[in-house]
């Protein structure tokens, strides 16, 4: 979020800015519905992926159900999902494809 008296950017939706004290307008999210574009079983693709994504701009989580308490994790306990906002959904997957397709064509 960025101040719009001072243009200063503000990292957590807070009421007043810590710069130089304007009132600020929190924007009501449009990421009310996020939607499940890619699932794995391992954390450090889906936390390279998400990496990729940020950096490209794209809002991107991980809900992971993942048992780290447990050397073996089989069957559903072990998937990641990733997730993006509705309204990126398909630049998103389209990224993604272009992302792993260009890995596996390296290797």
């Amino acid at each position: 979020m960025i101040c719009n008296i001072c243009n200063n950017e503000i990292v957590e939706e807070i009421s007043l800015c810590p710069f130089c004290g304007a009132e600020l307008e929190i924007e009501e999210s449009n990421f009310s519905e996020w939607i499940n574009f890619y699932t794995t079983n391992s954390m450090i693709e889906a936390e390279m992926l998400k990496s990729q994504l940020l950096s490209a701009g794209f809002p991107v989580e991980i809900l992971s159900q993942f048992d780290s308490m447990r050397m073996l994790t089989v069957g559903d306990l072990s998937i990641i999902k990733l997730f993006t906002p509705k309204q990126y959904a398909i630049e998103v997957r389209n990224f993604t494809t272009e992302l792993l397709n260009s890995n596996y064509d390296e290797q």
